[in-house]
C-alpha cells in the first residue's frame, strides 16, 4: 500500500530530517497568508506541522488518493483535507494567497491544465511555489534505477528549462533555486544539481 509506505517513510530518521527541512522552508513562505492550498498533499504530514506553526493560516490539503488522505494524522482546526483532482479544482476564482506543490506537479497527468487551474484560483498577486524532483540529482537517479520505485513508474521528465518554460506561460517566475542535498543517508544544504534533490520555483500571478 503506497499510502502506508509514504507515511512510514516520514517516521524513519532519514524521513524525519527531510520532513523537518521541507516544513522549515514552506513555513517561512506562509507568513502573511490567510488561505493556503497544498496540491498533492498525500497524508498531510507536512500540512499538520505547518498548521501548528502557523495557527492564523487556513491550510487546505488536496489529493487525488482517498487512501492517502485516510492516513492523515489528527488535524488541527485550521486544516481541511479534500479529495480532488489538480486539473479540475473545486474552488472559486481568486481564492488563495498561496498554493504550493511539494513533489506533486511532476506526477500530474496534465501539467498545462493544472497550471491553468492554479492561476485561476490564486488571488491577484497570489503566489505559487513548485518544489519539483530534480531528475539530475543523485537521489532521484537512485530512485529511477529501482524497478519498484513510484518515482520510476510515475515521474514525468521535468527538466529545468522545460519547467521554467511551462510555468512562465501562466505565472511570473520570481526565483529559481535548488535545495535539499542528499547522498546516501546524508542530508545537507546544497544548490549543486548533482546533489540537490529539489528544484524550487517561486512564482506570482
Amino acid at each position: 500500500m503506497r499510502s502506508k509506505l509514504y507515511s512510514d517513510f516520514y517516521k524513519t530518521n532519514f524521513g524525519k530530517e527531510i520532513l523537518k527541512r521541507e516544513v522549515g522552508f514552506i513555513k517561512d513562505e506562509l507568513n502573511g497568508c490567510k488561505k493556503v492550498l497544498s496540491i498533492g498533499c498525500g497524508s498531510a504530514i507536512h500540512e499538520v506541522q505547518l498548521a501548528n506553526l502557523n495557527p492564523e493560516t487556513e491550510i487546505i490539503g488536496l489529493d487525488i488518493s482517498k487512501d492517502m488522505l485516510s492516513q492523515a494524522p489528527k488535524l488541527p482546526n485550521n486544516v481541511d483535507l479534500i479529495l480532488g483532482n489538480a486539473e479540475n479544482l473545486c474552488f472559486k476564482d481568486d481564492s488563495f494567497d498561496l498554493i504550493y506543490f511539494l513533489t506533486s506537479l511532476e506526477f500530474t497527468n496534465d501539467v498545462e491544465k493544472t497550471l491553468l487551474e492554479t492561476k485561476r484560483i490564486l488571488k491577484p498577486n497570489g503566489r505559487a511555489i513548485f518544489m519539483v524532483a530534480n531528475i539530475n540529482s543523485w537521489y532521484v537517479q537512485k530512485e529511477l534505477r529501482d524497478v519498484n520505485s513510484y518515482i520510476r513508474r510515475k515521474l514525468k521528465n521535468m527538466e529545468e528549462e522545460n519547467l521554467k518554460k511551462i510555468i512562465s506561460k501562466h505565472l511570473k517566475i520570481i526565483s529559481f533555486n535548488l535545495m535539499l542535498g542528499i547522498h546516501k543517508e546524508e542530508i545537507f544544504e546544497s544548490e549543486d544539481p548533482k546533489w540537490a534533490s529539489l528544484i524550487v520555483i517561486k512564482s506570482i500571478k
